[in-house]
């Protein structure tokens, strides 16, 4: 009853803030994705991942999610995200060709864990895990990457936007996460209107 007392009172004090995206962001932060993961997080165990897609300065697409198995280190739960962000991406770039949208950015995801981006990245890698599925997913990136289907790039933890949807703040932090997705209260003018 604690947590349902708790999400309702957040859902009422947060009914009228509203996604704003504005036509005039800076042409390089125009289209953006994070990946993030909290390694074994949850009470089994597992860990959480998580992406965010941001157009025109507010997100369009996001995913929070318990991760499927056990992971037996950050490298890995960090992985399993970047893939699952990754996937996603590839589909963003097939829907942004059908409906001809070009963004013009580079499009790139986002990691705020150095040793996953250098395994991405690296030319050669050393990475070795006994779980088969992590393994695969590792595979399929660098091919991604290696192909630049896919770009993968190291940002601090202090601009990773995705923490918000893998960690669980403190009240003034999370005021901070909702005001850096661009969620606000819209105009009066805006609000009066009727469809």
């Amino acid at each position: 009853m604690t947590a349902v007392d708790h999400l309702i009172s957040y859902l009422v004090a947060t009914k009228d803030l509203a996604i704003c995206y504005d036509g005039r962001t800076d042409p390089s932060q125009l289209f953006k994705v994070f990946s993030d993961a909290s390694f074994a997080d949850n009470s089994d165990r597992k860990s959480t991942s998580g992406y965010l897609f941001t157009l025109y300065g507010g997100p369009f697409d996001w995913s929070a999610r318990k991760q499927r198995t056990v992971s037996t280190s950050t490298t890995e739960a960090e992985l399993l995200a970047l893939a699952a962000a990754g996937k996603q991406l590839l589909w963003i770039k097939r829907f942004f060709r059908s409906i001809t949208f070009d963004p013009m950015v580079q499009m790139e995801i986002f990691c705020d864990n150095k040793p996953t981006v250098d395994l991405m990245i690296r030319s050669k890698s050393v990475y070795t895990t006994k779980l088969r599925h992590v393994d695969i997913h590792r595979h399929w990136l660098r091919q991604e990457v290696q192909t630049k289907a896919l770009r993968i790039n190291w940002i601090p933890s202090s601009e990773m936007l995705a923490d918000g949807l893998t960690k669980q703040f403190l009240p003034q932090k999370h005021r901070d996460f909702v005001q850096r997705l661009n969620m606000e209260v819209p105009p009066s003018s805006l609000t009066s209107i009727t469809v």
